[in-house]
């Protein structure tokens, strides 16, 4: 049955293709790597600079000065392209985005900066995605072709009180509607996470980026305040270099 070949090919498919991917391993350094990226603070704009990252705090510099800004007081620490991403769109175009080009939208969801050369950007979420809704698709496709092939069958038997054509048909008809109700299930459910992750991290929390103004660390503040502009530094200290 064309239907049966289709689920093996699919099955194959998509089991090589994870053998394939999955194959890089995580590794731990001890050296603290400072990187260009935004830091979005809790109440306050989101700060760009170069960032390290300790323990219980981050350091934000510039080639002249340098801050100290607890963890408690930033909501996270984004690249420049995932912060550019979210600022000119919007959660309903990502959602019309996932439906359309049957991906998960992956990329709008923050994850982190890439470890050891493993992309956090979704890319194999959104790999998987594209070929789960292709595939049933092709199977509810055949899933119908089936039923109908079947009905035609059931039409041309004799007065159609053939019992085993009628069981056929109510089986590959009922195979249909299921195939049919979890395709649609999916590209819905895609289509609402799409709407809800769209400029979150990986625990859901909102980033808040589209409403927050970006400034170059240290073009308007005074070294000798805090980044909020006050001169209480219970949170932040200044380096120079």
């Amino acid at each position: 049955m064309v239907l049966k070949k289709l689920v093996r090919i699919l099955f194959v498919f998509l089991v090589g293709s994870t053998t394939t991917s999955l194959f890089s391993e995580n590794q731990t350094s001890g050296e603290i790597q400072y990187r260009k990226g935004i830091l979005l603070l809790n109440n306050g704009p989101a700060l760009f600079g170069e960032v390290g990252e300790f323990q219980g705090f981050y350091f934000i510099r510039n080639s002249k000065i340098g801050k100290k800004v607890s963890k408690d007081q930033v909501i996270d620490f984004v690249s420049e392209e995932y912060y550019n991403k979210i600022k000119y769109s919007s959660a309903l175009k990502s959602a019309f985005r996932s439906l359309v080009f049957f991906n998960a939208s992956a990329d709008k969801q923050w994850r982190g900066f890439p470890q050891d050369n493993s992309p956090t950007d979704g890319r194999l979420e959104d790999f998987f995605t594209l070929w789960i809704k292709i595939g049933l698709l092709l199977l509810t496709a055949a899933a119908y072709a089936d039923a109908d092939e079947r009905n035609h069958s059931l039409k041309n038997a004799y007065s159609g009180f053939n019992g085993k054509e009628k069981h056929a048909f109510q089986n590959s008809y009922t195979r249909y509607q299921i195939l049919g109700g979890i395709t649609i299930g999916f590209f819905t459910f895609t289509t609402i996470k799409a709407y809800v992750r769209f400029g979150k991290n990986d625990h859901y929390k909102d980033l808040q980026i589209q409403g927050r103004e970006l400034r170059p660390f240290g073009e308007t503040l005074d070294p000798r305040t805090s980044v909020w502009g006050t001169s209480n530094i219970q949170f932040a200290f200044t380096l120079y270099f």
